[in-house]
């Protein structure tokens, strides 16, 4: 997957690798006290991250594999976070129609 983010004065176009961990749960608001729930969030795990410059002047610029304390900052940066959470919930409210694991960690 994906997405553009403004960091350190540049562009950058991040190739995101993660693995989807919960879908996440609808939250049940009606009924019996005693069956109703507060929902639960989707939860993932970033795999991986490649940078790269984007720059219409530099179409060559390398890709970067963004490692250690940079990978980490990346990981919980709010665009990378806003991308992610957009992506799953393309896939509705259902968790039962949501892919199997595989299918976000190949794409």
């Amino acid at each position: 997957m994906q997405t553009g983010i403004f960091f350190m004065g540049h562009d950058f176009i991040l190739d995101i690798d993660w693995t989807l961990t919960h879908p996440g749960t609808k939250p049940q608001l009606y009924g019996p006290p005693e069956n109703c729930y507060e929902g639960d969030d989707p939860e993932w795990e970033v795999n991986s991250i490649h940078l790269k410059l984007d720059d219409p002047d530099k179409p060559d610029a390398p890709l970067f594999e963004a490692t250690g304390a940079l990978l980490e900052l990346l990981a919980t940066h709010r665009a990378v976070d806003d991308a992610i959470l957009e992506y799953v919930s393309e896939w509705g409210e259902d968790e039962d129609t949501y892919p199997d694991e595989d299918y976000y960690r190949d794409r």
